[in-house]
């Protein structure tokens, strides 16, 4: 789910989320250009207007579109992969400055096992939620709204009913987030309970 205080932590990893969905968004736009395209071509066809100079146009400008969508998807990755690397940069430089601070008496706060879970996978977690999952969240609100202003020249009942049906998506994550939730906090002190024992 959204977290605003893991957002307030780290303020410095929102510029890679937005420079992530902005990408996603132009990437998305790309497609509805090309989908609309081919749309008309294939009317042009059936009509039989089609002729080879529209089919190379359209050949042409489709190649454009698919270069620009490579490169802006590109971007996005390289914006992920950036915005991840500080996360973790960031929360593995505070948990070890933590730790100096405690000292040698961290145990009496910590269990060494779930220190060393805590920073490894823990972190990692945290990574894929600032490098995935919140510009996947931004992206899946952004591209419903997009989708709906634009099928609604067409036909407005259809984008309204599409519209009207995309809460249903993120209702269904949210029930399934909840199970994982309870699985995830027995295999949270399963995993500790073996560090210790492992140490």
């Amino acid at each position: 789910m959204f977290d605003k205080r893991l957002i307030k932590e780290i303020p410095e990893a929102k510029a890679y989320v937005k420079r992530q969905v902005l990408c996603q968004w132009i990437a998305l736009i790309m497609n509805i250009i090309f989908t609309v395209g081919l749309s008309y071509t294939l009317v042009l066809l059936f009509q039989e207007q089609l002729t080879i100079e529209i089919l190379m146009i359209g050949i042409v400008f489709a190649i454009i579109l698919f270069v620009i969508r490579g490169i802006v998807l590109k971007k996005a990755t390289q914006f992920s992969f950036a915005g991840a690397s500080l996360v973790k940069k960031i929360l593995r430089e505070r948990l070890f400055k933590k730790i100096l601070e405690l000292g040698g008496h961290y145990q009496d706060y910590v269990a060494t096992s779930e220190l060393v879970q805590l920073g490894g996978e823990g972190i990692n977690q945290l990574e894929t939620y600032f490098a995935l999952y919140l510009p996947q969240l931004f992206y899946s609100v952004l591209a419903p709204v997009t989708l709906f202003i634009i099928i609604s020249f067409y036909d407005f009942m259809s984008a309204l009913v599409l519209f009207l049906c995309v809460p249903m998506i993120p209702l269904s994550i949210v029930l399934i987030q909840k199970i994982a939730k309870k699985l995830l906090a027995k295999y949270w002190n399963s995993y500790t309970t073996l560090g210790d024992s492992l140490l």
